[in-house]
C-alpha cells in the first residue's frame, strides 16, 4: 500500500489553560455528573480496535502535506503514543519499535519513489505499522488567542503483505483534538510558541494511543472518531 498524496483537509501554561477550560465546560453541562461519578465512577470510552500485542509494532507519523510547523513534532507525537500504549499494556515494551526508526527509514525515499507503509515496517523489523497521517495542526484559530486544534487519520497496515488490518474505511480512522479558546494570547516569542506546539503534539499522540484501549471519559473523549 503506497502512501497517497494527502488532500487539503481539515506542558505550556497556555495549553493547560485551554484544557482546564474544556474540563470546566464539561462540568457545567450536567450538575448530576458529580453524583454519578461518585456512585458509578467515571464513564468509560471503549477501545476502537484491539491491537495484536504479539506482533512487533511501530508507529509511523506521516506529514507529507507539511501541516506540522516543525518536523521534530512527528517524533513527539509518535513517542507519546508509543509510551502510552506501553504504559497501558496494549503493546509490551519488547514488541514496540521506536517511532523515530520508521521516520528515519522513510527519510531515504524520494517523491518519485515512495516507500510503501509495509516496506517501512519491514525496514525496521515490524510486523504491523500504526500509520498516522497528519490532517491538521494549529495552536490558534483566529491568529491571536490560544485554541489548539489537531487532527489525524489512523490505519493499521500489515508489514508482511501490505494489507490494511483496520479500519474498514480505506481513508482511516479519524482522531481530533480540539479545545475551546482560552482567551490567552498566543506567545510572541519562539520558545513560548514551541512549548505550545509541543503540548498539542503530545496531546495528539495521547489521543492516537487511546484509540486502542478503554479509558475514562474526559474533555478530549469526544475527539475520537468525530
Amino acid at each position: 500500500m503506497h502512501r497517497p498524496n494527502p488532500t487539503s483537509r481539515l506542558r505550556p501554561i497556555a495549553f493547560a489553560t485551554a484544557l482546564g477550560a474544556a474540563l470546566a465546560l464539561l462540568g457545567a453541562c450536567n450538575i448530576v455528573a458529580p453524583v454519578a461519578y461518585l456512585v458509578h465512577g467515571p464513564p468509560k470510552v471503549q477501545a476502537q480496535h484491539e491491537l495484536n500485542s504479539r506482533l512487533k509494532t511501530v508507529i509511523f507519523v506521516d506529514d507529507r502535506a507539511n501541516r506540522l510547523p516543525r518536523r521534530s513534532l512527528k517524533n513527539v507525537i509518535g513517542q507519546r503514543a508509543e509510551e502510552t500504549l506501553i504504559e497501558r499494556g496494549s503493546v509490551p515494551q519488547q514488541n514496540m519499535i521506536a517511532a523515530r526508526s520508521a521516520i528515519m527509514a522513510a527519510s531515504t525515499e524520494t517523491d518519485s519513489e515512495l516507500m510503501s507503509i509495509a516496506a517501512i515496517g519491514r525496514a525496521v523489523g515490524a510486523d504491523q505499522v500504526i500509520y498516522v497521517t497528519i490532517e491538521g495542526f494549529t495552536v490558534t484559530r483566529d491568529g491571536a488567542t490560544v485554541q489548539p486544534i489537531a487532527g489525524a487519520l489512523i490505519k493499521i497496515i500489515s508489514a508482511e503483505d501490505d494489507r490494511r488490518i483496520w479500519p474498514e474505511d480505506r481513508s482511516g480512522f479519524p482522531v481530533r483534538v480540539e479545545l475551546p479558546a482560552s482567551g490567552a494570547p498566543i506567545p510572541q516569542d519562539r520558545s513560548g510558541m514551541s512549548r505550545l506546539q509541543t503540548g498539542l503534539a503530545e496531546t495528539l499522540g495521547l489521543q492516537i494511543a487511546r484509540t486502542f484501549f478503554e479509558h475514562e471519559r474526559d474533555a478530549l473523549s469526544g475527539s475520537l472518531g468525530d
